[in-house]
């Protein structure tokens, strides 16, 4: 079993590795004005840090998907094997057509983008509020997945082309730190709620979803709408950095 886990693994980085070098294009540097200090940065462009709480927030009940959603399966009686092949048919897809879909979408307004993947997201989970079963889980990992691949690329690349220059691996830092936040909190806060009102978990998670949609989408700073690309350039600055948790 863990040699067949091993070994999917490394098909599925292969078909990633050949999905991103056939359709992302070369990085193009963007050049930012020189600040000295993260925080100061952060202080100069208050969106992104609006961004970063988002993604807290949005982490932790997307990954709902991975530390909840099993218990209410099992609760209603779906066998396991189930619950793999959902998330296996998710990652496929993610897989397959994130990378793609990140670069069709390079020219539109990232914060609308990020803010329709959250509402995505949102809707998934409301589904799984109201239909509690092995086809309403269906139709919201199809749902969430969706939503997973606009915001996620996306909000990565806002963040680091945000970077002033020399501050890019940090700004990525901040992002992944954003990320790996929701992920840690999302089993502790699910899994408390959903022993004591399973009910109300995946309603009130899509709530907060729909919320953190509505603050990226009206905190939006007009530098997150796209630029000229510099010349040479074949893409705006929030595509040069496509995909990267």
């Amino acid at each position: 079993m863990e040699l067949t886990v091993r070994r999917s693994g490394a098909v599925s980085s292969v078909i990633l590795a050949a999905v991103i070098w056939r359709y992302v294009p070369s990085a193009t540097r963007v050049v930012s004005a020189h600040v000295s200090g993260v925080w100061r940065a952060l202080r100069q462009d208050k969106s992104i840090l609006v961004l970063l709480a988002s993604i807290v927030v949005i982490d932790t009940v997307y990954r709902q998907l991975f530390a909840t959603l099993p218990l209410l399966l099992h609760d209603a009686g779906t066998p396991a094997v189930a619950y793999g092949v959902l998330i296996g048919l998710s990652s496929v897809v993610i897989v397959l057509l994130e990378a793609p879909l990140a670069i069709r979408l390079r020219d539109h307004h990232a914060s609308r983008v990020i803010a329709v993947g959250f509402a995505l997201v949102a809707v998934g989970l409301a589904v799984l509020g109201i239909w509690p079963v092995l086809f309403g889980a269906a139709l919201a990992v199809a749902v969430i997945t969706a939503g997973e691949m606009l915001y996620k690329p996306t909000a990565t690349a806002q963040v680091v082309d945000a970077a002033p220059a020399g501050m890019t691996g940090r700004f990525s830092s901040l992002y992944a730190a954003a990320s790996i936040s929701g992920m840690t909190l999302a089993p502790a806060l699910g899994g408390v709620a959903y022993q004591h009102h399973p009910h109300l978990l995946f309603p009130l998670a899509a709530v907060v979803a729909l919320a953190a949609a509505v603050t990226v989408y009206f905190t939006a700073h007009p530098a997150a709408a796209p630029a000229s690309p510099p010349s040479g350039s074949t893409g705006s600055p929030s595509s040069a950095s496509v995909r990267r948790r």
